[in-house]
């Protein structure tokens, strides 16, 4: 659904917090949880996009170049996120994000100024 969606809007994703935007196919510590691994076809995370949403886990897929304002606001069980290397990250797109302990990304991109930023690791 997620593929369709970003196709039919030019790789933009905008997506309410609804079940049907699920996909728990990404548990990279093998935790469990919600985890989500947003598919290739995805250019933006819109803002707004994930808002209040209960994911734990994210994975942004390597098309993703911008995460916009707000796009994962006040997710309070966000835990961890991979950023590819050429996303552009809005300054406030994870606030509120109160459990988040590990933001990764390639080091010397931008998406690694950002999570240095947040004072978070980097692969």
């Amino acid at each position: 659904m997620l593929k369709a969606e970003a196709a039919a809007n030019d790789g933009h994703l905008a997506i309410d917090t609804e079940a049907h935007f699920v996909s728990g196919s990404f548990d990279p510590l093998g935790e469990g949880g919600d985890a989500f691994s947003l598919p290739e076809q995805i250019h933006t995370i819109e803002a707004g996009a994930f808002e209040n949403s209960g994911v734990q886990i994210l994975r942004v897929p390597e098309s993703c170049t911008a995460i916009q304002t707000g796009a994962f606001k006040n997710c309070k069980q966000l835990r961890m996120v991979w950023l590819p290397g050429n996303c552009s990250v809005d300054s406030s797109a994870f606030d509120g994000c109160t459990a988040l302990k590990a933001i990764y990304a390639p080091a010397g991109s931008q998406a690694a100024s950002f999570a240095e930023a947040w004072g978070m690791g980097k692969e």
